[in-house]
């Protein structure tokens, strides 16, 4: 059986990046024909609008998830292979609690990272933008925008990159390297400078869980838990300086500290129940 290598996950990931944003120009193709409009108008109309965009990932990485199964597990189902089997609930609870806490923690050393090289700036468009992606404007929307960023993005990437990468890289160069490249593969296939350093370490964190659990339900319910904070907190809902109001400036130190404080508490819940989990013999209670 061929081994999956560092040639091999890059491939992949170029692979998933072409096809990913061959599907987003597909939909671009589709929103001029449908609406008369010009390409620079049709771009802007899909890239804040969360169902094509979700509709993009899901089937690139899906596919490019499925060519690996095929290519380097192919004496194994395709759960067991990803990475996607049974494990406690307990696990993905505490998994979730963390990643809502991390979340403004991230923002903030993106806050401080971006301070000292402006290069990592988000234009006002870029981060107009995203604001209108991201907004609950209509009762569409209040399913789309979820689904999006809180089930197929975290499924879809863990799939690949805790699942298929990780688990196929570790049996070559061992668990320390294969949960860093990985989480350097994470970061890079977002192809947003200011994502680099937040996304490499959420990327480890998401490596060491899924290693430890034996299997990707915990790293995939961090990562949704993580990107549900900014639909779950609107500046309508709450205003938190350096997160949601638009302007330049630093999260609050006392939600940054508590935040911090609360997250390294669940992962070291999550570490103490996986390893009291070890010797338990039902993986599904």
């Amino acid at each position: 059986m061929r081994r999956l290598g560092l040639g091999s996950a890059l491939g992949l990931l170029v692979l998933g990046r072409v096809l990913l944003d061959a599907s987003v120009l597909l939909f671009v193709g589709i929103a001029i024909a449908a609406r008369g409009v010009d390409y620079g108008t049709a771009v802007r109309i899909v890239a804040t609008d969360p169902l094509p965009l979700g509709a993009a990932q899901l089937a690139a990485l899906g596919a490019v998830t499925s060519l690996g199964v095929w290519l380097w597990t192919p004496a194994e189902q395709p759960a067991p292979a990803l990475g996607l089997v049974a494990t406690r609930r307990r696990f993905a609870l505490v998994a979730a609690l963390a990643g809502v806490a991390l979340q403004l923690p991230m923002v903030e050393l993106t806050t401080l990272i971006a301070r000292l090289w402006p290069a990592l700036v988000h234009t006002p468009e870029q981060d107009a933008m995203i604001e209108t992606l991201t907004r609950v404007s209509s009762p569409l929307r209040a399913i789309t925008v979820p689904f999006t960023f809180v089930v197929i993005a975290p499924v879809t990437e863990e799939l690949l990159f805790r699942g298929l990468l990780l688990r196929s890289l570790r049996t070559r160069y061992g668990r320390a390297v294969a949960i860093g490249v990985t989480a350097v593969l994470f970061a890079v296939f977002h192809l947003d400078p200011q994502a680099l350093v937040f996304a490499t370490l959420i990327g480890i964190v998401l490596g060491v869980i899924a290693d430890r659990a034996r299997s990707i339900v915990p790293s995939i319910a961090l990562h949704a838990g993580f990107n549900a904070v900014p639909l779950l907190a609107p500046r309508e809902l709450v205003a938190i300086p350096g997160f949601n109001t638009g302007e330049t400036g630093d999260v609050p130190w006392p939600l940054v500290l508590g935040s911090s404080a609360l997250a390294l508490a669940m992962l070291a819940l999550l570490a103490r129940m996986m390893r009291r989990a070890e010797d338990e013999p039902d993986p599904s209670a």
